[in-house]
């Protein structure tokens, strides 16, 4: 898909489960290195500069690791949303979950229904996001 949508020059966009759009662009860049000398001690500092050409290689080789951290993300926003209004304490650090050993059947079960949800109905994201993208990607062609 994503050497598809370079070959049409078009930007890479999905939806996550939550509704987030993803719009997936990197950009080439080029590096120079400046020395600095103060007081004494020299140090090297590089400056990236960002070109309006696209990076194809990495947009490819991103693609999959991104999708898949959207979803994490999404499934993690799911179970927050589902525990707003409960007393279950809940502690996330990036993709794991903690909780009270008392709720840990609570929260067992409930990161197992919402990652089911995920797999076997977010593949929707992907028909709606083509549907939708018709003219959601108008606005982030990049000519």
């Amino acid at each position: 898909m994503a050497k598809l949508l370079n070959k049409l020059n078009m930007t890479i966009i999905w939806f996550t489960p939550v509704g987030l759009d993803i719009v997936q662009k990197y950009h080439k860049s080029t590096q120079r290195k400046i020395g600095v000398s103060l007081s004494g001690k020299s140090k090297t500092m590089v400056l990236k500069e960002w070109k309006i050409e696209i990076d194809k290689n990495k947009q490819v080789a991103a693609i999959i690791l991104n999708i898949i951290h959207s979803l994490d993300a999404s499934h993690i926003m799911q179970i927050i949303i589902d525990l707003e209004n409960k007393i279950y304490p809940i502690i996330t650090v990036h993709d794991c979950f903690g909780t009270h050993p008392n709720n840990l059947k609570f929260l067992s079960d409930l990161v197992k229904i919402k990652i089911y949800k995920n797999i076997y109905s977010t593949w929707l994201f992907i028909r709606i996001s083509w549907l939708k993208s018709k003219t959601y990607w108008k606005k982030w062609i990049y000519y």
